[in-house]
């Protein structure tokens, strides 16, 4: 995702005020490149229906329609949980068992 870099702090100020990721979603981390004015996040969700409804939802049609930001994309990807336990990913922090 790219981002206009002077609309940059209030871009990302509007699109996360009084929003959550929602549904069965665990986190988000938010990732910046300054030097390319780029910006993105990765996020985590629980199962596949979660995932799809926030592709679909009003936060993701939100960040599509921002004048601040052009050239998005998603893609969608399945963890490696047994890989990342060994790292300590945080794969199922706040997930119930």
């Amino acid at each position: 995702m790219e981002q206009n870099r002077g609309h940059r702090s209030c871009g990302q100020t509007n699109l996360t005020s009084g929003t959550t990721l929602g549904g069965r979603s665990q986190w988000k981390i938010w990732l910046m490149n300054e030097a390319e004015s780029e910006a993105g996040g990765i996020y985590v969700f629980d199962d596949e229906a979660s995932l799809q409804a926030h592709l679909e939802g009003p936060l993701a049609g939100a960040v599509k329609a921002h004048p601040a930001l052009s050239d998005m994309s998603a893609k969608v990807f399945d963890s490696i949980e047994k890989l990342t336990a060994i790292t300590r990913g945080p794969i199922g922090i706040g997930r119930s068992v």
